[in-house]
Order: structure tokens, then C-alpha cells, then sequence
């Protein structure tokens, strides 16, 4: 799951995700890409389910917005070479801002032309709790993504983490903790781990 960056509230917890009102854990499960409800302090558990997480950039802020969109730009040929190293199996972007930044275009919600070293994109209206007014495509979206996960696993591509690790940047000035880990969900064929 790519991110722009961590909230303040994500931060100061040092967990994804971690504003109660935030609809990604929920839409998770609901729609079985996880196998049960996780609670933000559960995020370091996600990679044992074949779900990785990886923000753009790790400096917090209130809103993506409150940060220069050229930030994120810098941040972008690092973010491809990390996701083409880890081989996903699937790339989802949470939220059209991220995706359009990396790509330099608007796009629609769900499945996308490009691809990430050889894994499908696929974009969903942004979690946040100030991204309200999408409720019924983000529900449409996650439906959708939880399809594509179970005709994955179908196929017998079993969800397995990357074992290489993607260290979060330095805390920023005044932080009190970093955001959790950065791992970039890999799926192997019949659960044979790549090396």
C-alpha cells in the first residue's frame, strides 16, 4: 500500500493509519484482504498476511497538502526503485494524489495502464477521514482489490513479506517517534520464497 505520509497522529503513535476515524483497516477486512480486523499497533504484523506498507515521504504533517507537492516529487524515483527491488505482486496506491504525483497524470479510480516492476497499479480513493465525500467508489474500490487478492491466491500465489527491509527515515526535529515499518508485500507462486 503506497501512502503520501504519515499523519501527526500516525507519528506520534509510530503506527499506520492510527487516526481512529481512518477507513483502512476496516475496508481491509471488510472486503477480506486481511483475514481479520487489525488495529493501527498491529501494522508490524501486516507483513505476515502479504501487506506492505511504504510512504512516499516519512515527514509527518496534518494534511498531505500542508506539504510542497515538489517534496513528493523528489521522493518519487526512490519510492519505484524500493517497489521494484521488493517484486510486488499487486501496487496499490491509496488515493489518486499519490498516484498522479508519481506519474505525473490525473488517473481514475481502480486499475491503471502502468505497471511497477511488472505488478499491476491499482488506486483507491485516499482512507483519510477528509476524504469523505468518496464513500461509495472507495467501497466500489476495496471490493474490487479484495477480488483481485483472492483470484491471486486462488492461482496459489500465496502472500509472503519481502525479506528486505526498507528503514524509515530520521525523526524529524521535535517528533516523538517513527512511523512503523516499511516492508513491500511480495507474493511468490505456491508459497516458495524468491531470494
Amino acid at each position: 500500500m503506497v501512502g503520501f505520509n504519515p499523519g501527526l497522529m500516525s507519528w506520534q503513535q509510530g503506527h499506520y493509519y492510527a487516526n481512529p476515524r481512518n477507513y483502512f483497516y476496516p475496508l481491509m477486512h471488510k472486503y477480506g484482504i486481511t483475514p481479520r480486523l487489525f488495529a493501527p499497533h498491529e501494522d508490524v504484523q501486516l507483513p505476515s498476511v502479504g501487506i506492505g506498507m511504504v510512504d512516499v515521504l516519512k515527514e509527518p504533517s496534518a494534511r498531505s497538502s500542508d506539504i510542497p507537492s515538489k517534496v513528493f516529487v523528489a521522493g518519487r524515483d526512490v519510492l519505484i526503485v524500493k517497489l521494484e527491488k521488493a517484486k510486488p505482486r499487486i501496487v496499490c496506491f491509496n488515493g489518486a494524489g499519490i498516484y498522479s504525483i508519481v506519474f505525473g497524470r490525473t488517473c481514475k479510480y481502480g486499475m491503471q495502464e502502468e505497471r511497477i516492476g511488472g505488478a499491476p497499479l491499482y488506486v483507491v480513493p485516499s482512507t483519510s477521514p477528509a476524504n469523505n465525500g468518496k464513500w461509495q467508489e472507495r467501497e466500489r474500490c476495496f471490493a474490487e482489490l479484495g477480488e483481485m487478492v483472492r483470484r491471486e491466491q486462488m492461482l496459489g500465489n500465496n502472500l509472503t513479506p519481502s525479506t528486505s527491509w526498507i528503514p524509515p527515515l530520521r525523526r524529524r526535529r521535535g517528533a516523538k517517534r517513527r512511523c512503523g515499518i516499511v516492508e513491500a508485500l511480495k507474493i511468490t507462486p505456491k508459497g516458495k520464497p524468491r531470494r
